[in-house]
């Protein structure tokens, strides 16, 4: 399964990709501008190459202009596996972002959905909760999201099956 979509992080739009196997979860994040062009449009908003404009183009762009940062994961052993352009740990934030709202405990009163029903033989889970902290909404099917939407602080993130 996969999921993708658009990303806030520390005031800055990136795509997110999130790949979920059997053995391992792997973690993309794209830049939305390519490398040559990340001065330049950083100071004139100018760009010689395409901009990635949506996460339904992301295939187009899995290349060393685009791909800032990948992390996978090993889910038995725990072991990663990390590549960084320019040295740096933004999916490490991505990563902690995503533990601190799957492990937040909302008040009932905060919590406007949660749902569970079953179909074709899997649980579906249905969930959407928000305070003063966080907005946490999100679908799964199985053990699989299928869409996920966090917002913390000056992090955003919306995630979709429907992008991948």
């Amino acid at each position: 399964m996969v999921l993708a979509g658009l990303i806030r992080l520390e005031g800055v739009e990136y795509y997110f990709a999130w790949k979920n196997l059997k053995k391992s979860n792997t973690y993309v994040l794209f830049s939305r501008v390519h490398a040559q062009d990340l001065a330049k449009y950083e100071l004139t908003n100018e760009h010689d190459y395409p901009l990635i404009t949506s996460a339904e183009l992301l295939r187009n762009y899995t290349n060393q202009d685009y791909v800032m940062e990948i992390i996978e994961e090993l889910k038995v052993s725990g072991r990663m596996k990390k590549y960084s352009r320019f040295n740096t740990s933004l999916l490490n934030k991505v990563l902690t972002e995503l533990s601190f709202a799957r492990t937040y405990s909302f008040s009932p009163e905060n919590v406007y959905k949660d749902e569970n029903t079953f179909a074709g033989g899997k649980l579906l889970k249905d969930f959407n909760a928000k305070d003063k902290n966080l907005t946490y909404t999100f679908e799964k099917s199985g053990d699989e999201f299928q869409s996920i939407t966090i917002e913390h602080n000056d992090f955003k993130l919306r995630l979709t099956t429907n992008l991948a």
